[in-house]
């Protein structure tokens, strides 16, 4: 593990990576690269750094974590005629993306406003294609 601040950094053999309270133990945030971590993260000049069995080494942001979600609405997901919607969405939360419906999202977003934290919302369904019917009608 690392410990910086009010935090300390974990990954495990899932593929997660954690920043847990110092003090108290919960979860701050996790980042998912997708394969094993059997690393110790480093920090350096303001960047966590670890590795995984992918071969890669990724670098994160150490103090406060970057926000992320991708937004998921059922009623919205039934209209969509996409069909690639469900691997955006489980590749994503595969790597720590909560996912979050209509009224989590209004949620988040004013606490990303309130707490001015770095986020970021991938729209997993939101590609939208009009039925061509209903777009000829419309002239």
């Amino acid at each position: 593990p690392a410990v910086a601040g009010d935090f300390v950094y974990v990954g495990d053999a899932t593929g997660t990576l954690y920043a847990l309270d110092r003090t108290t133990g919960a979860e701050r945030w996790r980042y998912r690269p997708g394969r094993r971590i059997y690393s110790s993260p480093v920090l350096a000049d303001g960047l966590l750094y670890v590795g995984n069995d992918d071969g890669a080494v990724y670098a994160l942001r150490d103090a406060t974590g970057l926000r992320r979600a991708v937004f998921w609405d059922s009623a919205f997901v039934r209209a969509n005629r996409i069909t690639s919607h469900v691997e955006i969405r489980s590749y994503l939360t595969d790597r720590g993306y909560p996912v979050l419906d209509a009224p989590a999202l209004a949620r988040f977003l004013g606490q990303r406003v309130a707490d001015r934290a770095p986020s970021v919302v991938v729209f997993g369904a939101a590609e939208y294609r009009p039925d061509p019917a209903l777009a000829s009608s419309v002239r």
